[in-house]
């Protein structure tokens, strides 16, 4: 791209801004000179060395995400009630912006601090709850079945062998009963896991904290139309938003094919991905890199490369999808939702952390709303695979214009590594 050729198209989304019929209290002048120099600022900035975590912006990339901006229809963006336009607000954060943030992918995340500096706290309020899905109740049911197990457990000796006695206790049927099963096996599991003293040791290996402590978050879906892949399975959708732009050799040689992201888990119906998780072995805190990388970045991307691919197939019905991910940090357990409500944004909500109980004495505090919330997950993703079954036929003729996406893509990143194909030597 020649970005020096692409300086004047800035001034279009300057008029757009400046034209807008509801204005908020942050859009100063101050702030217009901000998203217009961000165009000079991009052209006079330079690759830098660049981690994993600290990901520079280059110039081109800029240019390109102002281009994307600039393509946005102002009409179709998220007006709050006080008249700030989020799409906006988002656009003046991420032309100050020297690294990759998620507001680069149109991704506001309630949670992170940095949109107190451009919203007050009732229109984060009003962002977070806008057509907001409730989560489903449980079953009376399943909810009277759980509640046997809401009592208190002193002797760390004892009551091991009482948890696992209870939970013997009662055959369920392996398909009418098939949660209250799940139940039981999660209460069997942690029960194994506090008799031989597993727990002492949980950080020793990522995959011991994904099989042996989280194994119930992929055994609930046994038996369900959504299924699981587990072990760094790459995503067929951050793949397809990663080779979006791969186009036959003409000029030059075709790009090789670039990978997905990989993820620790991949829940999916049919072609379409309804949600991820990311595992670390480490119970570290919301301001370690780890969870900062993986959970306020790659997944969030993800997500959203999900929500793109569903809204694919089925555009219409776009409003109705919501994205899960799961965000597992030793024994923490953080659920995300994603979804698009309004305008081009892709909004993400996130719960308190839950802590696995490492001791019996706090199992039936900490279990249960971790038994719950994934409960109440799965019937989300179960809901967005009805959503997507239920989409519109399609029109049986040939295309007469070039499809355009209801909300834009993630960013994409111009250093994703190509994999080298293995040369052999007769």
């Amino acid at each position: 791209m020649d970005v020096k050729s692409s300086k004047d198209n800035w001034s279009i989304v300057e008029e757009r801004i400046q034209t807008s019929k509801k204005t908020s209290s942050h859009d100063s002048t101050d702030d217009q000179e901000d998203i217009q120099n961000f165009s000079t600022a991009s052209k006079s900035s330079s690759r830098q060395s660049s981690t994993e975590k600290n990901y520079i912006l280059t110039a081109a990339e800029k240019e390109k995400y102002r281009m994307m901006y600039e393509s946005l229809d102002v009409s179709k963006m998220w007006t709050l009630s006080t008249g700030k336009i989020v799409e906006k607000q988002i656009a003046l954060f991420a032309s100050k912006c020297t690294y990759e943030h998620p507001a680069h992918s149109l991704i506001f995340d309630v949670s992170d601090g940095i949109w107190t500096e451009y919203f007050t706290p009732e229109e984060i309020t009003e962002i977070m709850n806008t057509k907001r899905a409730l989560l489903p109740s449980l079953p009376e049911e399943l909810r009277n079945y759980i509640d046997t197990f809401d009592k208190e457990f002193y002797n760390i000796t004892v009551d091991p062998l009482d948890l696992y006695y209870q939970a013997h206790n009662t055959v369920f049927h392996p398909f009418k009963e098939k949660d209250k099963k799940w139940v039981q096996q999660t209460c069997l599991s942690a029960a194994d896991l506090y008799l031989y003293n597993i727990l002492d040791k949980y950080n020793s290996l990522e995959a011991k904290v994904k099989h042996h402590v989280w194994s119930f978050l992929y055994t609930l879906f046994d038996g369900s139309d959504v299924k699981v892949e587990i072990g760094e399975k790459s995503s067929v959708a951050s793949a397809n938003r990663r080779n979006g732009e791969r186009r036959l050799e003409g000029q030059e040689a075709r790009q090789r094919k670039n990978m997905g992201n990989k993820m620790d888990m991949l829940f999916f119906y049919d072609d379409c991905e309804l949600g991820c998780t990311e595992v670390g072995k480490n119970s570290v805190g919301v301001n370690d890199d780890k969870y900062m990388g993986d959970g306020m970045l790659k997944l969030p991307k993800a997500m959203k490369d999900m929500l793109c691919m569903a809204a694919k197939f089925c555009p219409s019905n776009l409003r109705d999808f919501r994205m899960i991910g799961y965000v597992i940090m030793g024994l923490n357990l953080e659920v995300v939702m994603l979804d698009s409500p309004v305008g081009y944004v892709s909004r993400i909500v996130r719960t308190d952390v839950f802590k696995y109980p490492k001791k019996i004495n706090s199992f039936s505090t900490d279990i249960i709303p971790i038994i719950e919330i994934i409960w109440k997950t799965k019937v989300v993703m179960e809901t967005t695979m009805k959503a997507i079954e239920n989409r519109q036929k399609k029109i049986a003729d040939f295309c007469s214009a070039i499809p355009t996406p209801v909300i834009p893509p993630c960013f994409n990143r111009s250093d994703v590594k190509t994999p080298q194909k293995r040369k052999f030597v007769d």
